[in-house]
């Protein structure tokens, strides 16, 4: 720590330790004021056994929270959660939708439920909502969502009991048709950041 005096150095020291053990770094208990040659010259312990678990960095309250899963069910110890940023201004750029395409499909199933042209919007994690018993299905898709829409209400038609629309219709409905809504829960160009939202 860089202060002006050993009690300034102490009191920084500490904010420093209760901010890194916040974060879900490990209680180092360094003597005050002193840093290990690893940490001073800026690279990474390689004593840390942990696993890395890599997860895309969505906001700063999404990656707390994971930390927080990590803690409570004591996996700390063990797990060392990593936030990965995109990786340029490209993936950003895709992500914040500055070039929207528009739609161009009759009777369009995405678009009366969501934005004009929405359906052509591709890197989507999705939700599908039963509007009979409010069930509900979250996927994934690096396709054009009305793409993806469209195979999911086949199954649904079909009753194909190896998706789960289909499974949905026989198990809980008796085989009897319902109707379905959509809703676009977030937009993400990387698959495995949109695998991790899926999952959460």
């Amino acid at each position: 720590m860089v202060s002006s005096n050993s009690g300034l150095k102490s009191k920084s020291w500490q904010m420093a330790n209760r901010i890194a053990i916040e974060n879900g770094y490990p209680d180092r208990n360094m003597p005050r004021g002193h840093r290990t040659p690893a940490v001073a010259s800026g690279r990474r312990q390689l004593n840390d056994s942990r696993i890395v678990f890599k997860v895309p960095f969505v906001s700063d309250e999404v990656g707390t929270a994971i930390r927080n899963c990590v803690r409570k069910a004591s996996l700390d110890n063990m797990v060392r959660v990593v936030e990965v940023p995109p990786s340029n201004l490209r993936a950003w750029l895709v992500r914040n939708r500055l070039h929207d395409s528009v739609c161009r499909t009759r009777q369009c199933i995405v678009c009366p439920n969501e934005k004009e042209g929405d359906c052509m919007v591709a890197g989507v994690v999705h939700l599908i909502k039963c509007t009979v018993c409010n069930g509900e299905y979250i996927g994934e898709t690096g396709r054009p969502l009305g793409e993806r829409v469209e195979e999911h209400l086949g199954t649904l038609r079909r009753c194909d009991i190896s998706e789960p629309l289909g499974e949905h219709r026989l198990r809980c409905h008796d085989g009897a048709m319902v109707e379905v809504a959509l809703a676009i829960l977030s937009r993400e160009s990387e698959i495995s950041a949109r695998k991790t939202l899926e999952a959460l």
